[in-house]
């Protein structure tokens, strides 16, 4: 069967990706950027399968995207910082990555880095009605692409690529991502919070709300 028939086969409504979800398997998922894979942080395992499907070192840790600002808590072993929740009741859904401290220690380390983890809330309506559907807290949330490669828009294409990969069960949304930029992503486990990578939220935006100066842009 050719490869663009095998990855049209491989659209999941939503019972089969949230079944999917619960038993442990990686789903391509659409952002309001680009597609990612996507697995329920609870399977351990399932986190190593999406670093092995994007031939990404183990080392290297995934963002997690939550279905909530509520659903951070799950996560870290101490409460969002009153900074943090600012932020999140600004911009999420939306582009705005934020790395905080206090990760839980009982966390795979393939989405921990120094005891910090990166969270966003994505606006995509099909992986909001995922979330929803599924009540899973968070996923992974890194691109659907081989390390290196340019990242994917249409779900058809991120099946194509890995139809037939162990753990992979196929995509969600028919329709390609807007695109957008890559999110801007800010380091709240040091102070003054730090930028990382510029994205649709400004540096100005954030000062704005936060009342104060980012580290990198004095």
């Amino acid at each position: 069967m050719p490869a663009t028939e095998r990855s049209s086969d491989m659209l999941l409504d939503l019972d089969a990706a949230v079944k999917a979800l619960h038993d442990g398997l990686v789903l391509g998922i659409p952002t309001e950027t680009f597609y990612g894979l996507g697995v329920d942080l609870r399977h351990p395992a399932a986190i190593a399968s999406v670093l092995s499907l994007k031939r990404r070192p183990q080392s290297q840790p995934s963002p997690v995207l939550v279905a909530s600002p509520e659903g951070c808590a799950s996560l870290l072993s101490r409460p969002v910082p009153n900074a943090a929740l600012l932020l999140m009741e600004r911009f999420w859904p939306g582009g705005l990555t934020i790395v905080l401290d206090g990760a839980l220690p009982s966390l795979p380390p393939q989405i921990v880095s120094h005891g910090t983890i990166a969270l966003r809330r994505d606006g995509h309506p099909d992986l909001m009605a995922l979330f929803e559907a599924s009540k899973v807290p968070a996923m992974t949330g890194t691109s659907a692409n081989l390390t290196g490669d340019p990242p994917i828009r249409e779900g058809h294409l991120v099946s194509s690529l890995f139809s037939g990969e162990p753990g992979y069960a196929g995509h969600i949304g028919v329709g390609p991502t807007r695109g957008l930029l890559p999110s801007t992503i800010l380091d709240m486990s040091v102070h003054p919070p730090a930028l990382l990578r510029l994205g649709p939220v400004s540096v100005a935006e954030i000062e704005e709300t936060l009342g104060l100066t980012l580290a990198t842009s004095r």
